[in-house]
């Protein structure tokens, strides 16, 4: 693959936090996902499944997925 390093990947941390409440309307993306949920799941997944072979071959792989919406004043969690 393109991206492949000399060095497998061992520690792979995650972290996105879209929030767009003051949106009147969803947006969605070129391939019909809701942004958030690409932005802050689909694209996880896609990262890790393409990541993953290479992290098997590693004894201690780790992946870490971070939600930071919680510093929202505004929310449930920030506030």
């Amino acid at each position: 693959k393109e991206w492949k390093g000399s060095k497998h990947v061992d520690r792979l941390i995650c972290n996105a936090g879209v929030y767009q409440p003051t949106l009147p309307y969803a947006k969605w993306s070129a391939d019909g996902h809701e942004q958030t949920m690409q932005i802050n799941y689909l694209s996880h997944f896609l990262m890790i499944s393409e990541l993953l072979e290479d992290m098997s071959e590693v004894s201690d792989a780790r992946v870490t997925l971070v939600g930071s919406v919680t510093g929202n004043d505004n929310t449930v969690g920030g506030g």
